[in-house]
């Protein structure tokens, strides 16, 4: 999974991810990369958040935090 930036950045890695955004936007009508939706998506299935345990070549590997 791709995580979009919040603000505009000119790198290569932000490149990639934006290129990535738009192969899902063509493939799957109304798809995208998500950016700070993480922490509502998070909250609303019953967790408390959620945190990014790695990253590596512009894919995430992102935990959703559950509520004690």
């Amino acid at each position: 999974m791709c995580i979009l930036p919040v603000a505009p950045d000119s790198s290569l890695a932000i490149k990639v991810v934006v290129h990535i955004d738009v192969i899902m936007l063509a493939h799957n009508p109304g798809g995208k990369e998500r950016t700070g939706e993480f922490e509502a998506l998070a909250k609303e299935s019953g967790c408390q958040g959620f945190r990014v345990i790695r990253s590596a070549f512009n894919t995430y590997v992102v935990e959703f935090l559950k509520k004690n």
